[in-house]
C-alpha cells in the first residue's frame, strides 16, 4: 500500500511538471528540440508498452501521460515551423 502511494506521488509530481511546460509551448509557441522530443515519445512509448506487460498500472499512468504530453509539444514544435 505504501508503494504503490509513492508511485502515485510520484506520477502527479511529474504530470505537475510537464502539464504546464506543455501549456506553457501551446501559448508562447515555444518549440522544444525536435530530437529531444522524438526521442522522449519513443522511449515513453516503449516504456508503456513494458509496463503494459508486467501489469505495473502506477508506470502505465506515468508513462502515458508522459507520452501524451510530449506528443502535444511535438505536435506544435513540427506546427510553429
Amino acid at each position: 500500500m505504501i508503494i504503490e502511494a509513492i508511485g502515485i506521488i510520484g506520477v502527479l509530481l511529474l504530470a505537475g511538471a510537464w502539464i504546464p511546460q506543455t501549456i506553457h509551448t501551446i501559448k508562447t509557441h515555444h518549440r522544444v528540440s525536435l530530437k529531444f522530443n522524438i526521442l522522449y515519445i519513443l522511449g515513453s512509448l516503449l516504456l508503456v508498452a513494458y509496463s503494459v506487460i508486467v501489469r505495473d498500472i502506477i508506470f502505465v499512468i506515468l508513462n502515458g501521460i508522459a507520452l501524451l504530453m510530449a506528443s502535444i509539444n511535438l505536435f506544435y514544435t513540427v506546427k510553429l515551423r
